[in-house]
């Protein structure tokens, strides 16, 4: 270790893609939310190229303030991958499946009807 920063990985070749968040499983892997490409990717634990490990329009934004993929977190079985989509106010659950090289992402339903809002009282 030399105390020196470094460029841990780039994904300035994409643009600007809108890096955000970063989560880790077991194994060290790294996980990169993209909120402007609607994307999270995984780079290893040394870091380097980053690849999409998955890529959906639930992660995209719609509107404003432009933001989809966000904050983003394993649960503590690594079963799930839940990622905020902060333009929608929604979080996505990402299924996984463990794997000797870490969690592999499973399907997302990108038509199923969204769960209804929670009502937020104000008091008078």
């Amino acid at each position: 270790m030399t105390g020196v920063s470094h460029v841990f990985t780039s994904l300035a070749n994409l643009g600007q893609p809108g890096l955000n968040s970063l989560t880790f499983d077991r194994n060290g892997n790294v996980y990169i939310s993209a909120s402007f490409a609607g994307a999270i990717f995984k780079t290893g634990p040394g870091g380097g190229p980053a690849t999409v490990w998955v890529q959906n329009p639930l992660l995209t934004t719609t509107g404003v303030p432009g933001f989809g993929a966000n904050g983003l977190l394993f649960n503590n079985a690594q079963t799930a991958l839940f990622v905020a989509n902060t333009d929608n106010d929604t979080i996505v659950k990402i299924p996984v499946t463990p794997s000797m090289t870490g969690p592999v992402a499973g399907p997302l339903d990108c038509c199923s009807p969204p769960v209804p809002s929670a009502r937020v009282s104000s008091s008078s």
